[in-house]
């Protein structure tokens, strides 16, 4: 006899392989960005950095997600579908930025990042 799942269960951590492979997804569509992304003009000397505003990205990023949250994911077509944050993946020190893997309502695992969400 088994129990049925408990509605506080924490949903399981990701493996060192899901970890691996989101952290090269992540690194790869870093770099991608980073050759689509126009510079961003910097602030005249003498002008505060708070007086340049953050561009799209930038803004996504600042959003946080947590493990268990219903988002929308921005698929490669343009489509949106609704996903939930199976894991939250702290950023490095050379990019901050976390990374997330989502499910997808198929079962499907997808890992991205906060720009995507």
């Amino acid at each position: 006899p088994s129990q049925p799942p408990s509605s506080q269960s924490q949903p399981p951590q990701p493996t060192p392989d899901q970890l691996q492979r989101a952290e090269a997804n992540r690194q790869a569509a870093l770099a991608r960005r980073a050759a689509a992304q126009p510079r961003r003009p910097t602030a005249p000397e003498g002008t505060p950095a708070a007086a340049t505003a953050p561009t799209p990205i930038e803004a996504a990023a600042a959003a946080s997600f947590r493990t268990g949250q219903s988002v929308s994911y921005a698929q490669r077509d343009g489509t949106q579908c609704l996903a939930t944050v199976s894991a939250v993946l702290p950023g490095s020190v050379d990019d901050p930025e976390p990374s997330y893997t989502v499910a997808m309502p198929s079962g499907m695992q997808r890992d991205t990042i906060a720009a995507r969400l």
